[in-house]
């Protein structure tokens, strides 16, 4: 893609707003987050009695959002992998 703005011929991200295009040089760096675990928002905040501590929360955690939760998995040293039946499995 070219920017319109800087004439960046090798740009891959482009974003539009009222005051024109920016692309990944010559743009703000944002860059986006998007945790890679499950959180089902039509159920909505859940205790988690499997992703924390049992000595710092015997009762488990209220997961609040997919951020929340991948915070709280790293913070543990835990990672979600897939089951056979209904979804993949990890190779590690």
């Amino acid at each position: 893609m070219v920017c319109s703005s800087c004439g960046n011929k090798n740009a891959y991200r482009i974003s539009y707003s009222a005051s024109g295009e920016k692309c990944d040089s010559c743009g703000a760096n944002r860059g986006f987050k998007f945790a890679d675990v499950f959180f089902d928002q039509r159920k909505g905040p859940y205790i988690n009695e499997n992703a924390t501590d049992p000595v710092k929360h015997p009762h488990g955690t209220l997961i609040t959002g997919r951020n929340h939760l991948a915070s709280v998995l790293k913070e543990n040293g835990l990672k979600e992998t897939g089951d056979r039946r209904h979804g993949s499995r990890s190779p590690v």
